[in-house]
């Protein structure tokens, strides 16, 4: 189960209940990505439950080391070990935005990530025209 940390307490229980112990359900996800908020609701997959077996996945292939080095610092969750990918030297960017600018921050963000990966004119171009 991909993202187990946005399933509810009702999703949960529908998933073990379609199948039996001798079925073993992987339930993998990140605490720290978590958006499932259904009535203030809390995720109901807890990676510390002693009823599963863990395996901490501490490599990612999303982001790079100096992008790795910030996250693990500033989480909720406080990573022990993040690797990330050493041969991308993408630094972080943080796009301050108020009331009065936050129209602002898609643009922005499509900017940077353009200048950032050297897109194409034509992938440009294509922005442009789905956000005039």
């Amino acid at each position: 189960m991909d993202e187990a940390q946005d399933t509810s307490s009702i999703q949960k229980e529908i998933i073990e209940k379609c199948f039996n112990d001798n079925v073993i359900i992987q339930w993998i996800g990140d605490s720290n990505q978590a958006i499932m908020n259904y009535n203030e609701e809390e995720s109901a997959w807890n990676p510390d439950d002693r009823k599963y077996g863990l395996l901490k996945l501490t490599d990612s292939k999303r982001v790079s080391q100096p992008i790795a080095d910030i996250i693990k610092n500033v989480a909720v969750n406080k990573y022990k070990v993040l690797s990330g990918q050493s041969n991308v030297n993408l630094k972080p960017v943080i796009i301050l935005f108020d009331e009065h600018t936050k129209s602002n921050v898609l643009q922005k963000y499509a900017e940077l990530t353009i200048s950032k990966n050297h897109f194409s004119i034509m992938k440009k171009n294509l922005y442009m025209k789905f956000h005039k």
